[in-house]
């Protein structure tokens, strides 16, 4: 085997091809991959309720009218000092919907249940109670949340003996109806019998009766109240509220079988000015619903499978 060298190598003196604009155009499409991959990654990982199309999700239906955030002032008394601001009018937009669900349906008894703490159940069921004054003339406020209102005194011993409801309430004039706040620290729960006897000596003596519950289902009272009530509202706070909590409580208030249910966004901020950051925004949304119902959808089936 003979080699021959046809000529010896040079040092090079310049470079065979010039690759920077090359590298330039991949880290850009690099960079601009990977951002628009965090934010659907973002988009789709993230569970909490940014805006009314998972409430219309969650419940399956249209959903009330959301309430703005509030810029200044107390939510337990936007009626009181601020009913025409926007989130006066989305309140009073929700009373007139529980309003017809009782000329309609003959429903007398609403449970606004959280879908987890700070969300302002409170004070959404101290508005609503409030409006429905306006309609009928003696309105029940039970509220199981001392932190907010006040506990009554003879409170906790409603829960032991319903007849005792005349002296366990007392009148809130400025408002003009009745108010029964009661602190179940440290106390024993009341019997589903209990309960039901203390609800049905409410409709007896009220027009209409608005409870203030905790979250379902976690809390045993509340899910025990479920049984008894015409219509249960569910109050999310936007950026806040999981979406999986919140389809945890409409589920439990399904299987007990709540004649009515739905869900109120609280706390909601006003949409972008600029409307190609809205129309990308209520794309992302759509985008999410879509995948969260077919998740559900799988989740269901795959269940199905394995009763099968």
């Amino acid at each position: 085997l003979r080699l021959y060298i046809d000529r010896e190598a040079g040092v090079p003196n310049r470079p065979s091809s010039n690759t920077r604009p090359q590298l330039a155009v991949l880290g850009l499409m690099l960079a601009f991959g990977l951002v628009t991959g965090l934010v659907i990654g973002f988009e789709f990982l993230d569970d909490r309720v940014r805006g009314p199309a998972e409430i219309e999700a969650a419940i399956g239906g249209p959903a009330p009218t959301a309430i703005p955030l509030l810029s200044s002032g107390r939510l337990d008394r936007v009626l009181l000092d601020q009913p025409d601001e926007p989130a006066g009018t989305a309140i009073r937009s929700l009373v007139i919907r529980l309003n017809r669900e009782r000329i309609h349906h003959h429903a007398r008894v609403f449970a606004f249940c959280p879908s987890g703490p700070g969300v302002g159940n409170t004070g959404l069921a101290l508005n609503a109670a409030h409006g429905l004054a306006r309609f009928v003339p003696k309105v029940l406020l039970l509220s199981f949340s001392p932190s907010a209102l006040k506990a009554t005194p003879a409170g906790v011993a409603l829960l032991k003996e319903p007849s005792g409801l005349i002296d366990a309430v007392t009148h809130d004039a400025e408002r003009g109806l009745d108010l029964v706040t009661i602190n179940l620290a440290g106390e024993r729960l009341p019997s589903k019998v209990g309960v039901a006897t203390l609800i049905d000596r409410m409709r007896r003596a009220y027009d209409i009766v608005v409870l203030d519950l905790g979250v379902v289902p976690q809390d045993d009272l509340a899910l025990s109240m479920l049984n008894e009530v015409d219509s249960v509202i569910f109050t999310a706070r936007e950026d806040m509220t999981l979406y999986a909590e919140l389809r945890r409580g409409i589920d439990a208030a399904s299987i007990a079988g709540v004649p009515s249910l739905t869900a109120v966004l609280n706390g909601s901020r006003r949409p972008p000015v600029n409307r190609l950051a809205l129309r990308l925004q209520t794309g992302l949304h759509q985008v999410t619903v879509w995948h969260r119902r077919a998740r559900e959808e799988w989740k269901r089936r795959m269940k199905r499978g394995g009763a099968a």
